[in-house]
């Protein structure tokens, strides 16, 4: 059963935005890694925001986007995120590998490719965890 938009997830106290996210944190927990939620917000130019990650893992420094939808804003504010941050990893974890719009072949897997961002489906990867790419 898919929970309407805007539904609070709570998990150890925490309040996540998705299921999506509360897997995520599970998965971290799991692996007995270090992370903090929403902890953080780098400012990019687009015009001037705040961009807040979802996951930042502490030992590895890799900043975890969770995302179940990727739309064109995201799109764009996360390669504006990335060239105003260079020294940074910013990596996708999706709930599927989804077409990046009606009717299109290319899927979010490949928009990641394109731009040059790692990515996971479903699963968090073992190598975000422990060491900066």
């Amino acid at each position: 059963m898919t929970m309407p938009r805007g539904t609070k997830h709570i998990h150890n106290g925490v309040t996540y935005r998705s299921g999506l996210e509360v897997r995520v944190a599970q998965q971290l927990e799991a692996a007995k890694v270090k992370f903090k939620y929403e902890s953080e917000g780098l400012e990019y130019i687009l015009p001037s925001r705040v961009y807040v990650p979802d996951f930042i893992l502490t030992k590895s420094g890799v900043y975890i986007e969770a995302k179940g939808y990727l739309d064109r804003e995201t799109q764009l504010k996360m390669l504006a995120v990335k060239a105003a941050h260079p020294d940074k990893t910013f990596v996708f974890l999706f709930s599927r590998d989804n077409p990046i719009r009606k009717g299109a072949k290319m899927k979010y897997s490949d928009w990641c490719v394109k731009y040059g961002f790692d990515y996971a489906i479903k699963e968090i990867k073992s190598e975000w965890l422990v060491k900066k790419l």
